[in-house]
């Protein structure tokens, strides 16, 4: 069954205390309540809507029967005006027109599942939740492992706002908006606003509102409470969970910042070692680099040494490196990728140099025999 449109003030818990109204409240009330009901409370007491599917064609609408034969236009047909007023008109949108997308969610978000799905449109989806209307559902039979499988259909506001204002021109009032399936009957959306939804009397005969009213009062005597407290445990957690990725995030800084001074006394070590093969080398390399290339970083520890840049002469750049003194073999290690905006090609090349040698003063002694 479709959710309702918007987030409800429940999901807002920030502000709800100021800007929740006793209406609001009531309205957010019967939604959470009903939501409690058993699938087997609500079919016996809540019957389904009598829904009357139109499709737009061309310039006008086309109704269809039950069995999703079309009746007739309205611009034609007696019989498909007749229908029309006899039930909720469902507007169906061919299924290219919406952006549907599957989330597998644990079966405890059920109640805040549209909540859960808007906050990801913006990075999921190429739309700003701004830009469309959405609706959500949650698919029957996919439970598995304690998750359900939702699925959400997002569709642009302006071609909603189009198909309202034809409707309107046309004299039908719209009751929702529903994307059409592989076989052409409705998937369960409604994508129309809340607000906008017209709704007949066949919906909720007064027998079946009484009844309906009566199972809530007997939900929210049961069920009130348990929902105080599963709202009181997810604060807790979410408070727990911002407090632990704010430790997170310090801890990776801390360790970040102790790599990079690890580093940095590595390769003092390693000049201090040796200053003067570390100077030669790396003039070396500065002369053996061509004009058109330049170095983004520079690592020696005194076996090797690496080099990331940037060249326009890519190609002799190994053969140029390779012919450093001391060094043994140049090879690049990542494959060069081009950067169109500097016009280069990105490279990482190790150079393996040859072991060290010290050459150390004679004693004393030798000289003195040498004269």
């Amino acid at each position: 069954m479709p959710l309702d449109q918007g987030l409800s003030p429940a999901n807002d818990r920030t502000s709800a205390g100021k800007a929740m109204t006793g209406k609001d409240f009531f309205a957010w009330w019967a939604t959470t309540l009903a939501g409690m009901l058993p699938a087997w409370l609500k079919a016996a007491f809540v019957p389904n809507r009598k829904w009357v599917i139109v499709r737009r064609e061309g310039d006008t609408f086309v109704v269809y029967s039950d069995n999703g034969k079309p009746v007739g236009s309205l611009a034609e047909s007696g019989s498909a005006r007749s229908k029309v007023r006899s039930g909720d008109v469902l507007a169906l949108l061919p299924p290219e027109e919406a952006f549907l997308r599957q989330r597998r969610l644990p079966a405890t978000s059920e109640q805040h599942l549209r909540s859960a799905l808007r906050l990801q449109i913006a990075a999921d989806t190429p739309f700003e939740i701004d830009e469309v209307y959405d609706d959500c559902r949650i698919i029957p039979g996919s439970a598995e492992g304690g998750q359900i499988l939702a699925e959400q259909a997002l569709v642009k506001r302006a071609r909603i706002a189009e198909l309202v204002d034809f409707a309107s021109a046309s004299r039908v009032d719209l009751a929702g908006i529903d994307i059409a399936g592989a076989d052409g009957n409705p998937i369960g959306f409604n994508l129309l606003p809340e607000n906008q939804r017209a709704r007949s009397d066949a919906f909720l005969p007064s027998l079946n509102r009484g009844l309906a009213l009566a199972a809530l009062v007997l939900a929210a005597l049961t069920g009130t409470l348990g929902l105080m407290s599963m709202d009181r445990r997810l604060s807790a957690l979410e408070t727990e969970s911002a407090a632990a990725r704010a430790e997170a995030s310090s801890v990776l800084a801390l360790q970040r910042e102790a790599l990079a001074r690890v580093e940095a006394i590595r390769l003092i070590e390693q000049r201090t070692a040796s200053p003067l093969r570390f100077s030669v080398l790396l003039d070396a390399v500065a002369e053996a680099i061509p004009q058109d290339s330049w170095l983004e970083g520079f690592a020696y520890d005194g076996k090797q040494i690496s080099l990331v840049g940037l060249s326009r002469s890519s190609d002799s750049l190994v053969s140029n490196l390779e012919a450093i003194p001391g060094v043994t073999s140049a090879r690049v290690v990542s494959s060069m990728a081009r950067d169109n905006r500097l016009n280069a090609d990105r490279f990482r090349i190790e150079l393996t140099l040859e072991p060290e040698t010290l050459t150390l003063p004679p004693p004393a002694s030798e000289k003195e025999d040498n004269g």
